[in-house]
């Protein structure tokens, strides 16, 4: 019953995933320029959402969480403004209300890596045109991912060989 239950839920969370009203994609594979790789990204926006500034908590926006590497370079399209914070890209809008036909592009930022880690996570706000009220939602997205492993388990790799060199040698001594 347990089971049936988790599996009820998983399949409600993927749903509201797949719901999403507005939903960034990575374009493409990150692009090297110079030592760092270029992250570009588009949105699509339901047409049941519209895009405007006005709105409690700072209006349209969305963030795209974990992003691995940040380089100090973020941009955004026209009427959109960009930042970087707690480890986020947060895209803002700032233009006139409007329902955009088509998708958005012209989001980017540069990380030191390009490995794609398809288990980024995303979040957004924005206008409900049918209730009029505030929509939030979010979803999976493409992130970097750390090409070089983490210094912990580098440490516990090497911990691990220093041990089967001990036990080796004691083997060897004995013979």
């Amino acid at each position: 019953m347990k089971f049936l239950s988790a599996v009820f839920l998983a399949t409600l969370l993927c749903a509201g995933f797949a719901n999403a009203s507005i939903t960034p994609v990575l374009v493409g594979s990150p692009t090297l320029i110079s030592s760092d790789y270029q992250w570009n990204y588009e949105i699509s926006v339901d047409s049941l959402e519209a895009l405007n500034s006005g709105l409690p908590d700072g209006g349209t926006f969305f963030t795209i969480d974990n992003f691995v590497g940040y380089a100090g370079s973020i941009a955004a399209p026209t009427d959109w403004t960009a930042a970087f914070s707690a480890g986020n890209l947060v895209f803002t809008y700032t233009g006139p209300t409007t329902t955009p036909t088509g998708d958005v592009t012209g989001f980017s930022a540069l990380s030191t890596d390009s490995a794609v880690n398809a288990s980024g996570v995303f979040g957004y706000q924005a206008e409900n045109l049918s209730t009029g009220g505030l929509d939030f939602g979010g979803g999976p997205v493409d992130v970097p991912m750390a090409a070089t492993p983490e210094p912990v388990s580098v440490g516990l790799v090497g911990g691990a060989l220093l041990g089967l060199a001990v036990l080796s040698r004691r083997k060897f001594a004995r013979q």
